[in-house]
């Protein structure tokens, strides 16, 4: 019988759940997965800005599975790999490009004087803490690791041992990858609170997951459940909780997006209407740490009615003083995320836009922020202070 191996489902471990070992073919068979693969890495790096990072680790971790095991035809299955990333390279180029010449803000690369190595020792720490804060899924990866090794010796090189190295793999490497973000990206203060650490590894959990359920398999869960009634029916009562669970959160919005509501929906329904393409936007955010003025650039320029080309000014306070530098330097339009109080006659602790005349400063727009906000669990994403709350 023939046997196949990498080529026949997408050079990774994603690709077969049959226990039998396998090996190159004798004959050459045409990889039958290769274009689902890769648009799948191109929507990956069309989904968020950081795409870009995962696409490289899941190629470098298959281009490690390929280089462990022997017996394999490296050459094509590195062909094959390359093949499967080039539409995601394709697409990011574009991106690039667009991001040049359209003015779109993004998070950009600090200047390497800036890097933030002093930091590493904080930012290290700050990750081992949520690493603690979180047992139950770094747990997992854990278990993932070490299974590895054990079914390995047991039988060798099969689908499920290839996916259990592919997920340690692609753990290690996206891991570099956002300490990479937190030394040459984030701001001190985002690098050093290691922004979002556990978020972005469940960027890996479908891995993590298939990777334990196949490992679960082959050392005879499956068998030992099938052997007893009562524990099939519990795990088919199981699947189908876990089948109908999100429909309970499908209208609660996810925790970024409600904290951050108030103001983002409200620049672009309140801010937008009133500016042109080009128009010179001063944001008074006090206490921002560049995250909200990252927020609000974004969706004023790539959420309709997009603003192209603004002139964004930012400022993390908000006070006269602010506003004479905004108007010294033209521009025409300011937004403040959170008057304070007793401010002349403004709306205290609420989002208004100002137009500058040449009287003055004159009131635009205004909206409060919903009445039960301090009362939600808020996470970090964003800073809380341009938000109107503390801590």
């Amino acid at each position: 019988m023939e046997r196949r191996h990498w080529l026949q489902w997408g050079c990774s471990p994603l690709g077969s759940l049959s226990k039998r070992k396998v090996s190159w073919p004798q004959k050459k068979a045409a990889p039958t997965q290769l274009l689902p693969l890769a648009l799948t890495l191109a929507a990956i790096v069309d989904v968020k800005q950081t795409g870009f990072g995962l696409v490289a680790a899941l190629a470098g971790a298959a281009l490690i599975g390929i280089g462990a095991e022997r017996g394999v035809q490296h050459a094509a299955a590195v062909r094959f790999t390359v093949s499967a990333v080039v539409p995601a390279v394709f697409l990011y180029a574009v991106w690039r490009y667009h991001v040049a010449h359209a003015g779109v803000d993004e998070l950009k690369p600090l200047p390497f004087a800036e890097w933030n190595w002093a930091h590493l020792s904080e930012t290290a720490a700050s990750a081992l803490n949520v690493v603690a804060a979180k047992p139950f899924y770094f747990g997992c990866i854990a278990a993932a690791m070490l299974t590895f090794p054990l079914l390995r010796r047991r039988q060798g090189w099969t689908p499920t041992t290839r996916l259990l190295a592919f997920n340690a793999a692609l753990f290690v490497l996206y891991n570099v990858f956002i300490g990479m973000t937190y030394i040459a990206a984030f701001p001190p203060e985002m690098s050093v609170e290691a922004h979002s650490y556990f978020r972005y590894n469940t960027h890996l959990s479908l891995v993590l997951v298939l990777s334990l359920a196949l490992a679960a398999r082959d050392f005879g869960a499956a068998a030992w459940l099938l052997r007893h009634d009562r524990f099939r029916l519990a795990s088919a009562a199981v699947l189908v909780l876990v089948v109908l669970a999100p429909l309970a959160f499908a209208k609660r919005p996810p925790l970024r997006s409600r904290h951050a509501a108030a103001i983002g929906l409200g620049s672009r329904q309140k801010v937008s209407v009133h500016l042109q393409d080009g128009d010179r936007l001063a944001l008074l955010l006090p206490g921002d740490n560049d995250s909200v003025a990252t927020m609000i650039s974004g969706i004023l320029a790539d959420t309709p009615p997009r603003r192209h080309m603004l002139d964004i000014l930012h400022r993390n306070t908000a006070d006269q003083a602010t506003l004479d530098e905004a108007a010294r330097l033209g521009y025409g339009f300011a937004l403040v995320s959170c008057t304070p109080e007793g401010w002349e006659d403004l709306p205290p602790s609420e989002a208004i836009l100002l137009r500058r005349n040449p009287d003055g400063w004159r009131l635009v727009a205004a909206w409060p922020y919903p009445a039960d906000a301090a009362e939600r669990r808020w996470q970090h994403i964003l800073s809380w202070g341009p938000l109107c709350r503390r801590a």
